[in-house]
């Protein structure tokens, strides 16, 4: 069976390399989106010499922002491209990854691991209200938010003629005029769900599913252009986009769909995840002993001395079993 890494990064080249030789394996191919508004460059050198890496080209590229629809288009296009080069295979597993994500579990593992589960989509898809969520995560949906760079976000909610509004107004004005008129719009209307029927979901991205599950993926997107055309107004769409999608198509999925994923990610700090170092090694060991279905771990910054540690304590540990 071959497992096919999907890696959405923009930074950490070293990072990515070090991943990828972690990985590698002759069932192993590595498809690779590089953010358009960084250079390809350093990546390609950090990858030089495996065969079974690809990297979409500077015409396949796009800018893929925090937050926004382009992250999900980003790993569709990636998806696509297995699809193209791929196309009579039919067993394989797609696993989804960022750049700072690193491997808690040798080559070896992993890839029994997935054999023995071949047909599990491992997908956190939590039912909308989730209560670990600020508003239980209807705002997300129900409201218009507007990009205005970086992580500078504002929502408009319909007919609400208070402070918050006020501000996105004045922030869209400043920051994105050309958006004033969407805004207005977004003001006197109110955001219909355009799946008939379908419950929302949503849940971590980063997330594990056969390659058939990637196909649904794909066709589902290209069946219903509108699904994708209404998230582009939701607020962190790739946290609900391929979840609602799977949930409300267990039908078509080849096997069962676990609630989980297949990362751990600690959360325990701050609204951000924290950056993995030498402090939280025990909470790492932890994982690895108790938690057979956590393969990956984010986020790493291989850029410090306490980061590059907790990777070689890693990869030290990992040879051991």
């Amino acid at each position: 069976m071959k497992i096919f890494y999907v890696i959405l990064t923009y930074n950490f080249p070293d990072l990515l390399g070090r991943t990828i030789r972690a990985l590698a394996g002759p069932d192993s191919w590595f498809y690779i989106h590089v953010d358009k508004r960084v250079g390809i460059a350093p990546f390609r050198r950090q990858t030089a010499g495996q065969p079974q890496v690809r990297f979409l080209d500077d015409g396949e590229r796009i800018e893929s922002k925090w937050g926004h629809l382009s992250t999900v288009d980003a790993a569709l296009k990636t998806i696509r491209k297995i699809r193209e080069e791929h196309p009579d295979e039919r067993e394989g597993y797609i696993i989804l990854l960022s750049g700072q994500d690193y491997p808690i579990r040798s080559c070896r593992y992993i890839r029994e691991f997935l054999r023995s589960h071949a047909s599990t989509t491992y997908m956190q898809t939590e039912k909308v209200p989730y209560a670990n969520l600020r508003e239980g995560g209807v705002n997300r949906t129900r409201d218009a938010y507007f990009h205005l760079g970086g992580r500078n976000i504002v929502r408009i909610r319909r007919l609400k003629i208070d402070k918050e509004n006020a501000v996105s107004f004045y922030k869209i004005l400043r920051y994105r005029p050309s958006r004033i008129f969407g805004a207005v719009g977004a003001f006197f209307t109110r955001r219909k769900f355009p799946l008939l029927g379908y419950g929302q979901y949503v849940g971590e991205f980063w997330c594990g599913f056969p390659l058939a599950v990637g196909d649904l993926l794909l066709d589902f997107t290209k069946e219903h252009p509108e699904y994708r055309a209404f998230h582009r107004r939701t607020l962190i769409p790739e946290e609900c986009f391929f979840q609602t999608i799977a949930a409300n198509n267990r039908d078509r999925l080849p096997g069962p769909l676990a609630s989980e994923t297949l990362h751990y990610i600690d959360w325990s700090d701050t609204h951000t995840p924290a950056t993995f170092s030498m402090r939280h090694r025990d909470s790492l060991l932890r994982v690895i002993e108790s938690q057979p279905e956590m393969l990956f771990a984010r986020k790493f910054d291989d850029s410090t001395q306490s980061g590059r540690e907790i990777l070689d304590f890693i990869d030290s540990h990992i040879q051991e079993r």
